[in-house]
């Protein structure tokens, strides 16, 4: 599972990975949500279906014709008192997430409509993943700085082109009202001119319509400038920098609500003993972010035979080692003191001891340690000790 603050590039990762090594992709959240929602309309018919169709009530003479007609029914609609949700929620990630299969999965949770699932924060998502027996084999957790988030996320020209279209009817609203009075004014200027020619004042209609004209022009000017004034105060006005900074304020927000979700969620992932990587900063390139995480993947996928192997070996303490050595359940591996990586070169030191499958084991350095927990098998099953089992 990879997840991670959003900006981060989940899913840039997640299909890289399902690339390379031909797995599929499942978005948790939606594939959750579509689930719970087919989920939820099976249960309604069956509820309809055992209690038997109903004539729906007489409408209203006075009724709103835009209101919903016949209106929904609770009893169909809304799922009984004792119906058990977070129990529903574990059989749904089941569905969604078949044991049976590998998969890469986006394990972004973030955003749910209110009341739409129980397990909202950190540790209901973990504890949502641990009780139903879908916990990833590794969770990835990507994080990246703000300002990268901000390049990743925030579409400028997305932005640029809705503030262009707003723009334009802004512009449009202004033009249309400036037509309509002139031609409001152009008619009343007519009127008032030929009003005023009579034998003492005679005029020609060239002349009155060259007086209409110096008088429109007139208006225009005066009418443009103050349009020009009403723009600057119109609180309608589209401003880009102000749409910038709500999607930047919109950003930082989902960011600060993933900072607290993901403290919380590794808090509880830590207390289950549940697997994570929390150290992979996507700050560089996407081809190196994904060099990096091959990197911390290889034990997961080119030595998938001790995957189960892996989960049976752990380390002992200098001072816990004495009371598995002196234990009746435990005792010493077929190498006895020697190392299993490099019999045939014994150092015969307790430092780095290993329990597996109830045998310990004696490696010569924590490199070898670490060799030895990631394919234990390897170094065990059908290996010849030196010397042999006395």
């Amino acid at each position: 599972m990879i997840c991670g603050m959003k900006g981060s590039g989940v899913t840039t990762q997640i299909n890289m990975l399902c690339s390379k090594y031909k797995l599929e992709s499942l978005e948790l959240q939606s594939e959750f949500m579509k689930r719970k929602d087919l989920e939820k309309e099976k249960r309604k018919r069956r509820r309809l279906l055992e209690r038997g169709f109903r004539d729906p009530p007489p409408r209203e003479e006075d009724a709103d014709p835009a209101e919903v007609y016949p209106p929904p029914d609770p009893e169909i609609e809304e799922d009984p008192e004792d119906f058990e949700k977070e129990a529903h929620e574990k059989e749904l990630l089941q569905m969604i997430m078949p044991s049976e299969r590998g998969m890469i999965i986006d394990g972004s949770w973030r955003n749910f409509p209110e009341e739409a699932v129980s397990a909202v924060d950190g540790p209901g998502f973990s504890s949502l993943m641990y009780d139903s027996r879908r916990t990833p084999e590794l969770i990835i957790i990507l994080k990246c700085n703000d300002e990268n988030a901000k390049d990743r996320m925030i579409d400028k020209d997305a932005i640029q082109k809705k503030f262009d279209g707003l723009m334009v009817a802004f512009e449009k609203k202004y033009a249309d009202a400036f037509a309509t009075d002139r031609e409001t004014k152009l008619k009343e200027t007519e009127e008032e001119i030929k009003a005023e020619v009579n034998e003492e004042n005679p005029k020609t209609d060239a002349d009155v319509a060259s007086e209409v004209e110096a008088k429109i022009k007139e208006w225009d000017e005066e009418r443009k400038t103050a349009d020009e004034e009403a723009k600057e105060g119109d609180e309608e006005k589209p401003d880009f920098t102000a749409m910038m900074e709500a999607e930047v304020e919109k950003l930082t927000a989902t960011r600060e609500a993933d900072v607290e979700f993901m403290d919380a969620f590794k808090e509880d992932l830590e207390a289950k003993k549940i697997k994570f990587i929390d150290t992979i900063s996507t700050d560089t390139s996407a081809d190196f972010v994904f060099l990096k995480i091959i990197d911390k993947l290889h034990a997961n996928f080119r030595m998938r035979p001790d995957l189960i192997e892996r989960q049976q070996a752990s380390k002992l303490t200098a001072k816990e080692l004495p009371l598995y050595e002196q234990s009746f359940t435990y005792s010493m591996s077929k190498f006895g003191v020697n190392s299993p990586i490099s019999p045939s070169n014994p150092i015969k030191i307790k430092d780095y001891a290993v329990l597996y499958r109830e045998r310990i084991y004696y490696l010569s350095d924590e490199d070898e340690r670490e060799a030895f927990l990631l394919e234990p098998s390897k170094y065990t099953k059908g290996v010849e000790s030196i010397p042999l089992d006395i």
